[in-house]
């Protein structure tokens, strides 16, 4: 059976967050500054949308952009990357952006491809408390 294709594939830019080289704060158990490895650029499905304030708070939530990503699994193996929580999308075609992944799911299971062909990749434009400073 046949690969799914992706619709309109567009080219992302991903930062993979070094968790050996982050600065950890030895008291609280928290990292004070994480370090980025090299950028590395996928092929992927892009769904972005933005969450307006939800009413039922007062409207006090400031607007956010959401969304996810769809890449096939052979794509991401082709370039020994797999997506962590955390990691930073730095360009989405030609725009720049500052968003974080904060989910992944298992997608799209052919018989005969043992697993998942395609992963979901959700983020957000909030920064992860991992990258937060510490706030001393």
């Amino acid at each position: 059976m046949p690969l799914p294709n992706l619709v309109h594939p567009i080219n992302v830019t991903i930062q993979k967050s070094n968790k050996a080289s982050t600065v950890y704060d030895a008291d609280a158990r928290e990292p004070i500054r994480v370090v980025r490895r090299e950028a590395i650029t996928i092929s992927a499905q892009v769904s972005m949308r933005r969450t307006s304030p939800d009413p039922e708070t007062g409207g006090l939530l400031s607007e956010r952009v959401a969304g996810y990503l769809i890449a096939r699994v052979k794509d991401l193996d082709a370039l020994s990357y797999s997506p962590k929580i955390g990691d930073k999308i730095t360009t989405i075609g030609h725009r720049s952006v500052d968003l974080y992944l904060s989910q992944v799911e298992d997608l799209a299971h052919y018989p005969g491809q043992n697993g998942a062909t395609l992963l979901k990749i959700y983020f957000e434009d909030r920064r992860p408390a991992s990258d937060s400073p510490s706030m001393v």
